[in-house]
């Protein structure tokens, strides 16, 4: 019972305080040395966050984990050769730095690193103008930190009375629970991780929506026969809302005979898929559509009461609607006219038939970048 309730506690801290330490380091050079280290600060009661999976260069961090950096009080960055080749733990430090100013960035400096290697013009140039924590190569090689800057980083950190507190409130919630012979504890912890999820799904979905409409760009691209077409691997979701993109997507035509064959960059699209690319992406939407709407009808505790108002507005939202439902709404269209071979459908159809039109695409946008604000943090 003592366990359980000391087990309950601490993930209660998780989920209300954050974790203590976020290590971010590269697994290949140092991922022995960084277990060791979140094992150390664990026996001495700090919370640790740390990702053991690989993850290759240009692809976004996992909503999760970029959750996880948000919400961590300090971050220890293990500096080897190999972290200037990491776009993973730049976007780790970018994301720990965009939150609270109280906030502390501890780089461990192995083997000089630092003062040997040049990082000007790098996204980790900053770390040189932090104080930093020497370790031997030995250490990192054997996978043994060092017990001083073991408890270096003990005596940086500044929250134990932030955590005391936080802990003599929680059991105290805990006695009056048992008192009154009620579940208070477990009912909170449920409800935030129940809330957590939400803005996990809810983070997964804005990915989503991302992913749909640079294939779509990509599409538009292909339609316009350029050899070969390209578009970046990740797009941020505002940059569709810039001039020269909107033109782009203003100009795909679902029913150009070109695009009858699916767009090579649609994640959903696997080789040999006989769909359209207008059916393809009104699938996908169909899909968002109903995540956001299960989301919604959950009406989870703790969930901020704007979340819950955007959630609605999105998974409504004229656009969206009108994209899950571009692939019925075309063939009836093209059904009815003589010439349905040429008849244009267009995704951003101002003046003519087509899924949305550009003014609802950007208020979709707009929406859509304010919920992923509030789920992020």
């Amino acid at each position: 019972m003592a366990m359980q309730l000391r087990e309950s506690l601490q993930r209660a801290l998780v989920l209300v305080l954050g974790y203590d330490f976020f290590i971010s380091y590269r697994r290949s050079e140092a991922g022995a040395y960084a277990e060791a280290l979140a094992r150390e600060l664990g026996r001495r009661k700090f919370t640790c966050f740390l990702d053991r999976n690989e993850t290759e260069g240009g692809v976004e961090l996992k909503p999760a984990l970029a959750r996880a950096a948000r919400r961590s009080r300090t971050m220890v960055v293990i500096v080897t050769p190999g972290m200037l080749a990491s776009d993973w733990i730049a976007q780790e430090i970018a994301l720990f730095r965009s939150g609270s100013r109280r906030k502390t960035l501890i780089p461990v400096n192995v083997d000089s690193f630092l003062a040997a290697r040049v990082v000007d013009g790098t996204p980790f140039s900053t770390l040189r103008e932090l104080s930093w924590l020497d370790e031997t190569a030995q250490a990192v090689a054997t996978g043994v930190p060092s017990h001083e800057r073991v408890d270096q980083l003990t005596r940086s950190h500044q929250r134990m009375k932030v955590r005391s507190l936080a802990m003599l409130l929680l059991a105290l919630m805990a006695v009056l629970a048992l008192v009154l012979g009620g579940s208070t504890i477990p009912t909170i912890l449920d409800s935030r991780r129940q809330a957590a999820d939400a803005y996990t799904s809810i983070q997964a979905d804005v990915q989503r929506t991302t992913d749909i409409l640079r294939c779509l760009l990509f599409a538009a691209r292909e339609q316009r026969q350029e050899a070969p077409a390209k578009v970046p691997t990740t797009i941020p979701l505002n940059d569709f809302r810039k001039p020269a993109v909107l033109t782009e997507l203003e100009g795909l035509d679902f029913a150009n005979l070109h695009l009858r064959r699916p767009a090579l960059g649609l994640a959903a699209c696997r080789p040999g898929d006989p769909r359209l690319v207008v059916s393809i992406a009104a699938s996908e939407a169909q899909k968002i559509v109903e995540d956001l709407e299960r989301i919604r009808a959950k009406n989870l505790a703790f969930v901020d009461t704007a979340v819950q108002d955007l959630l609605g507005q999105v998974a409504g939202h004229p656009f969206l609607v009108g994209l899950a439902d571009a692939d019925q709404s075309m063939r009836r269209i093209q059904h009815l006219e003589e010439d349905s071979d040429n008849y244009p459908y267009r995704l951003l159809g101002d003046g003519v038939a087509g899924a949305s039109d550009r003014k609802d695409f950007i208020d979709f946008l707009a929406k859509m970048s304010r919920l992923s604000e509030l789920t992020a943090e």
